[in-house]
């Protein structure tokens, strides 16, 4: 009797321990997606990310930031970005008085609406903060600095990205040298400068340096080369995934050989802050070195799935998934909107993610 009792029990135990089954072999489902209130604080080292999402967003230009916009994204679940232009906020009829004016619009359009923000995007054509130029190099802090007050005056941004130089450059010679102190420089007075304007507002927003090709900053190797500064311990980095598949000399390379997006991500780790998504057919079409800005999935060479998993496990990020492609036709026949954007993460990124996740278990 005591033998029967004790099968008999261990066969309910065996039932109950494959509970994740029914009669039809069904399994559960995977867990609901853990939504990420975009911060640029960095993840815990040991936090689970497998239903980890984060909240995806939209680069649009300062003079689109409207309520109807605004409302478009709330009504998507994006977040939004802003791009200061040269050719408004730096406009030659563009005042002080009308700056100001227009990023109190933007930051009414915000508020009113309950759109999430960001960041914003400093200008980077018209003044060059690594010029070897003195006088000039401080123009161009000068003026990034007013923007800098008026946008976490107005609109409490949670990062900044700027560009490491304006143009494009060669890696050799004095002058690739030269423009790297003058940019380091440039970097640490628009950091302080932040720091200052944080302490009076009561926000904390940071300083990101984007990867740009043909740049003093055209690969992880050289992002964090011109960080390591004194008085830059704290500026971190912004990702654009397309830049990361265009080298120095302006041609595709074969991410095979010489690394792509993945590479630069594992590569920056937790200095990250911020992201640019974005797509371009890499080399694919070696013979054609534009800067597209296509969707993923647009033919491309990044695996988005592994690219997503290691964003929240490595670089512990817990930001916005941020798209920089076009908001209306402008690179290269691209319609993206923000419902298209959106439409791209919900049914490409984030399922590639889920793939991912479960081919590691």
């Amino acid at each position: 009797m005591k033998h029967i009792v004790f099968f008999l029990t261990a066969a309910l135990l065996l039932n109950a321990s494959c509970g994740s089954s029914d009669e039809g072999g069904k399994t559960d489902p995977p867990a609901a997606p853990v939504p990420v209130a975009p911060t640029t604080e960095l993840g815990k080292a040991d936090e689970a990310i497998e239903n980890l999402q984060l909240k995806p967003g939209k680069l649009i230009s300062i003079n689109q930031v409207n309520a109807a916009n605004c409302r478009r994204a709330v009504a998507a679940g994006m977040c939004i970005d802003i791009m200061a232009s040269d050719k408004i906020v730096f406009a030659s009829d563009m005042t002080d008085e009308r700056l100001d004016g227009l990023f109190a619009e933007c930051g009414e359009a915000i508020r009113s609406t309950k759109a999430d923000f960001w960041g914003l995007h400093l200008p980077y054509q018209t003044y060059d903060i690594s010029s070897t130029n003195e006088n000039m190099r401080v123009t161009a802090v000068l003026k990034l600095k007013r923007l800098i007050e008026l946008t976490i005056e107005h609109l409490r941004p949670q990062h900044f990205v700027i560009h490491p130089n304006t143009g494009t450059i060669l890696t050799t010679g004095g002058d690739f040298a030269e423009r790297t102190v003058q940019s380091r420089k440039s970097l640490a007075e628009l950091q302080r400068h932040i720091e200052s304007c944080n302490a009076q507002h009561g926000t904390k927003a940071i300083l990101c340096v984007e990867n740009c090709a043909r740049s003093l900053a055209y690969d992880g190797d050289s992002l964090l080369d011109l960080l390591d500064a004194e008085g830059l311990e704290k500026v971190r980095v912004c990702l654009d995934t397309g830049h990361a598949l265009i080298p120095l000399n302006g041609k595709y390379i074969d991410p095979v050989r010489n690394g792509d997006a993945l590479d630069v991500l594992r590569r920056i780790g937790t200095r990250l802050g911020t992201l640019h998504i974005q797509q371009n057919p890499g080399a694919l079409d070696p013979t054609d070195p534009k800067d597209k800005h296509l969707e993923p999935f647009s033919g491309g060479l990044i695996d988005w799935g592994e690219f997503y998993y290691e964003l929240l496990k490595n670089n512990r990020y817990r930001g916005c998934f941020l798209y920089e492609v076009s908001f209306k036709q402008v690179y290269d026949g691209d319609g993206s909107t923000i419902e298209s954007a959106k439409s791209n993460y919900t049914n490409l990124i984030y399922p590639a993610f889920v793939r991912t996740v479960a081919a590691k278990k």
